[in-house]
């Protein structure tokens, strides 16, 4: 091999590395990018057990002295991302006794019983988050309340694991007691 011959190899070697180098750069940019910002967007289906009054939106959902496990809620959220996510519930949140989440299905038939710790949301697919609340140990006065605004939820996309803050849709739920409360513990 001539030396002219293995600088043009040496060059076409380099040209081909620094190509690789490039493009695993922006596969891992890529990667960076989507498993960073999982997207849940607000769903169209939403529950309340009988003890939450859904009644004036203007008010909000409201469960005046509900007794342990009676005040139940479940808001859907879409996946717009562009892969499937798996989306966990975040078991130790204040006034919350429970937290699990379904896959909405074909159907958009939801049943408690169907939802569990984690599932896996397909992409363009929707996850239903019920949870299950009760007063936190603060203490009330007569007419006052708690209010859950937000659902958290850690949602993994392509091996990163982010928790998102996702609003209680359509409306936050005020857990009120009607009398004043002590919390035993505080």
């Amino acid at each position: 091999m001539t030396e002219r011959a293995g600088r043009d190899a040496m060059r076409r070697r380099r040209a081909l590395a620094g190509t690789a180098g490039v493009a695993i750069a922006a596969l891992a940019s890529a990667w960076l990018v989507v498993g960073l910002n999982p997207r849940l967007e607000q769903g169209e289906v939403a529950w309340a057990s009988e003890v939450v009054d859904t009644s004036d939106p203007d008010r909000g959902w409201t469960a005046v002295d509900p007794a342990p496990g009676e005040a139940r809620v479940m808001a859907s959220y879409r996946s717009t991302g562009p892969v499937p996510v798996r989306v966990a519930a975040v078991p130790d949140q204040p006034a919350v006794l429970r937290s699990e989440v379904s896959v909405l299905g074909e159907r958009d038939v939801l049943l408690p019983e169907h939802a569990a710790p984690a599932v896996t949301v397909p992409r363009g697919g929707s996850v239903a988050v019920w949870q299950t609340l009760d007063f936190p140990c603060v203490d009330l006065g007569a007419d006052s309340g708690v209010v859950v605004e937000h659902v958290l939820v850690d949602v993994t996309t392509l091996g990163i694991t982010r928790r998102l803050e996702l609003p209680l849709h359509p409306s936050a739920v005020t857990l009120r007691s009607s009398t004043d409360r002590v919390c035993p513990g505080g």
